[in-house]
């Protein structure tokens, strides 16, 4: 097992679960409020279900966060 790739997932998941409106906002997807709900309650499966658009922008607020490490 590598255990360097598991802990770039571990990253990116617990990256995932912590973004804030505000970070959707910054990176061009500005949600409804339904849209907020449903991501903040469940921000894996509204990854997994959102636009390829909408997913580059989160995936870019991940990796933002990853090299500001």
């Amino acid at each position: 097992m590598n255990t360097r790739s598991v802990g770039l997932l571990r990253n990116a998941l617990a990256i995932l679960r912590s973004i804030d409106r505000d970070d959707l906002d910054q990176a061009g997807f500005v949600p409804t409020d339904a849209q907020w709900i449903a991501f903040r309650d469940d921000p894996y499966s509204f990854y997994l279900r959102a636009t390829a658009d909408r997913q580059a922008a989160i995936f870019n607020i991940i990796k933002a966060r990853m090299h500001s490490r």
